[in-house]
């Protein structure tokens, strides 16, 4: 049986523990995390958010009713790169990026 942590109701998520994962996902999707986290840092957030904090947040205000979770997923299964990136010349242009913090 897997190891249980009591958390008091009223803490902030940000201080509760933390878990680790390992995720790997298409690059126009990597692209786009990167440009909302530079999007929320020029609308005043400190340099320091981190694009864990960032993913968080969005995990955050997900949806909880499965209805609505399930259409962003079919949405998220029919996008195209386009969506995500600005094609240049008629091809998306995705930066290489090491594994690891920035």
């Amino acid at each position: 049986m897997a190891k249980r942590v009591e958390v008091e109701p009223g803490a902030q998520i940000r201080s509760c523990p933390k878990w680790t994962t390992s995720m790997s996902w298409p690059g126009p999707i990597h692209e786009h995390l990167d440009a909302l986290r530079e999007k929320t840092v020029r609308a005043g957030d400190s340099d320091a958010l981190s694009r864990a904090e960032l993913l968080a947040a969005l995990v955050y205000s997900a949806p909880k009713d499965g209805g609505a979770l399930k259409a962003l997923v079919d949405k998220y299964r029919l996008g195209v790169a386009s969506d995500l990136v600005e094609p240049i010349n008629n091809v998306v242009v995705l930066a290489m990026h090491r594994p690891g913090r920035r």
